[in-house]
């Protein structure tokens, strides 16, 4: 099973170093560009123009931390959508590819095949978002003399972690829709669109109150979207977000079980298929 961990975590290493860079060159920039957008912006009240509400942001900018505090979240955003990405190819990508039938051939029950994928997912993302962490660094020592806030190397590195509880349910996410949907296009449509609803709802709830009631459903809804800046991690909120990518893992477990890979059948024509 170890094994089978590093070959899949190895697979992803383009990847992987792919999305880091981005992330990471997307974090020196905004960290570099932080205190004078901050200056520039301080005058304006953004928390009275809905577009910004929209893409949450919903406090105003004094400061550098501010600043940061508000692009952080997109680095959220765009790692939980490569997280979904890459579960949904964790299986249904590899079936549509011919090579999910030689590991299947591997003498491991199904179950232990999921688990070291999403463990190999698991850790994925966490080196994509600490690659990404170290553009951060890199501009944050460069200016760090011209910041008027307390913001830290330390509290850097935990915001740019924070999204991996997020990244994790929206991972366990992808595995449950390719291993639920019969096609790939499926799995990672539906995905993508629960992913930009959630990420919306989140985010227009705080201007329509008629969205309020739908927040509680939104994985985003319990992102601490840049909070780590500044506070202490919320765990009740990484509880919740590792108890979401639980309960998909598990029912992408079940959903597996069922499958007939490469018949590409919609899960009510399935019959559970024989162990390997």
């Amino acid at each position: 099973m170890f094994r089978l961990f590093w070959v899949e975590l190895v697979k992803r290493r383009v990847a992987i170093f792919g999305w880091g860079l981005g992330l990471a060159a997307y974090g020196a920039m905004v960290t570099a560009i932080a205190p004078e957008l901050a200056s520039q912006l301080g005058a304006i009240d953004l928390q009275s123009i809905a577009i910004y509400a929209a893409m949450g942001i919903t406090t105003n900018i004094d400061s550098a931390l501010s600043m940061l505090s508000m692009y952080i979240p997109f680095m959220g955003l765009m790692a939980a959508a490569y997280a979904l990405i890459a579960g949904v190819n964790a299986l249904a990508g590899e079936e549509e590819n011919g090579t999910l039938e030689n590991v299947l051939a591997m003498p491991l029950r199904r179950r232990r095949i999921v688990i070291a994928k999403a463990w190999a997912l698991a850790v994925a993302v966490a080196l994509v978002l600490f690659i990404a962490f170290l553009g951060y660094a890199v501009a944050f020592l460069a200016i760090q003399d011209q910041l008027e806030s307390s913001i830290t190397l330390e509290k850097l590195l935990l915001g740019s972690l924070e999204p991996w509880p997020l990244c994790f349910a929206f991972a366990m996410l992808g595995m449950l829709l390719g291993a639920f949907l019969p096609r790939r296009i499926h799995a990672l449509m539906i995905g993508l669109i629960i992913l930009i609803a959630a990420y919306f709802i989140n985010n227009l709830a705080a201007i329509s109150p008629s969205l309020e009631t739908l927040q509680p459903f939104s994985p985003f809804y319990y992102y601490g979207a840049g909070a780590a800046l500044t506070d202490s991690p919320d765990v009740n909120n990484i509880l919740i977000l590792l108890g979401i990518g639980l309960g998909a893992l598990l029912l992408a477990l079940i959903s597996f079980q069922r499958r007939d890979v490469t018949v590409g059948q919609w899960p009510w024509q399935r019959r559970r298929a024989p162990q390997p």
